[in-house]
C-alpha cells in the first residue's frame, strides 16, 4: 500500500480514491489494535467512532474519508500522522476526479445536527470527531481555516452558529471568516 509521503509527493503508487481503498485502510485499522489504542489514549476517540466514520489506517498515517453530507459520496479523505513525526499536520487526498474539493463534513452524518436548534463549526477534523462523539451537532468545512463553501449555508439553515475554531492566529482569522459569511446570510 502506498505510504502517505508518496501519495503527498505525487507517487507513481497513488491509487485513486475509492470507497474499496477506504474499505480496506478501514480493515487494516480494525486488525491494528495498538493504532486503535493509541487513538483512543491520544485523541480520546472510541472505536464505535472509528467504526461509525469509517476511519482508516494505511500504516503510518491514519485516514478520514471525507462524504458530502446530502449523498453521501466519497470526495476527499484526510489523513493525519498521530505521532507527529512530520512537519505536515495532514494532507488531502482527491477523489477518482483528482478534485481535492472543500466541502462541507458531518462526522455523524446530517442525522447528527438535523434536529438541533443549532450547529457547532470546527476547524479541524480531529476536534470535530470528538465534538460529534461527544453529542454535540458538530460540522467542519475541510481545506483548513479561513477556506469557505456556500454548503455550510445549505447545512446550517437558519440555526444559530457556534463557532469553535483554534485559538491561533489562524483559527481567528478563519473563525472571522465564517462568522462574516453566516451573518451575511442572516444567521447568529
Amino acid at each position: 500500500a502506498p505510504t502517505l509521503m508518496s501519495i503527498a509527493l505525487g507517487g507513481d503508487d497513488k491509487p485513486p480514491l475509492t470507497d474499496d481503498l477506504v474499505a480496506r485502510y478501514h480493515r487494516v485499522l480494525m486488525e491494528s489494535p495498538d493504532v486503535i489504542s493509541d487513538l483512543e489514549r491520544k485523541r480520546g476517540w472510541t472505536k464505535q467512532t472509528m467504526v461509525r466514520i469509517g476511519m482508516g489506517w494505511d500504516g503510518s498515517h491514519f485516514w478520514l474519508p471525507i462524504r458530502r453530507f446530502h449523498d453521501k459520496a466519497l470526495v476527499n479523505a484526510r489523513m493525519y500522522d498521530p505521532f507527529k513525526r512530520t512537519r505536515v499536520k495532514s494532507f488531502h487526498y482527491a477523489n477518482e476526479s483528482g478534485v481535492k474539493r472543500v466541502t462541507v463534513w458531518l462526522p455523524f452524518g446530517v442525522e447528527s445536527v438535523q434536529d438541533s436548534d443549532e450547529v457547532w463549526w470546527f476547524e479541524g477534523e480531529p476536534d470535530g470527531i470528538l465534538a460529534a462523539q461527544m453529542g454535540f451537532p458538530a460540522a467542519l468545512i475541510t481545506g483548513g481555516s479561513g477556506t469557505w463553501t456556500d454548503e455550510a449555508l445549505a447545512v446550517q439553515g437558519k440555526r444559530r452558529a457556534v463557532i469553535c475554531y483554534d485559538m491561533d492566529s489562524r483559527g481567528r482569522k478563519g473563525a472571522r471568516v465564517v462568522a462574516r459569511r453566516f451573518r451575511a446570510a442572516g444567521i447568529d
